[in-house]
């Protein structure tokens, strides 16, 4: 985990994909794009290096990936898009559960430090 992003009161967990996929370590600057991710609990941002585009895939269009050739089987098929595969992740496998417990209890702190924030600057 990166840190938190306060989104209109919200502390949201940022994490890094480069740990969770043993990439090279990103060099992050205030243009580095971050996806918000509100369907998990908690809601995550996710620290990328940039963003190609935007698609939309139908679900026949996802091909399985073979088993246990992702970390925690958070890579729940593949697409291609302009000749190249590309990892579908599931948002619910991107932690493990001790880690999402964790960042649960991060968020927690977090949150009410952003209250506290909120009430001195009232």
């Amino acid at each position: 985990m990166m840190g938190f992003l306060n989104l209109e009161g919200a502390a949201i967990p940022v994490i890094r994909l480069d740990h969770l996929f043993d990439l090279p370590e990103p060099d992050p600057d205030p243009y580095t794009p971050l996806i918000i991710l509100k369907t998990g609990n908690p809601p995550l941002a996710l620290l990328v290096d940039g963003i190609v585009e935007v698609v939309t895939v139908v679900a026949d269009a996802v091909l399985p990936v073979q088993e246990a050739h992702t970390f925690n089987d958070c890579a729940v098929g593949e697409i291609a898009v302009a000749g190249k595969a590309i990892s579908v992740l599931s948002v619910h496998r991107l932690l493990l559960e001790k880690e999402r417990q964790s960042v649960v209890e991060f968020q927690a702190m977090e949150q009410k430090r952003l209250r506290e924030v909120e009430r001195v600057a009232e």
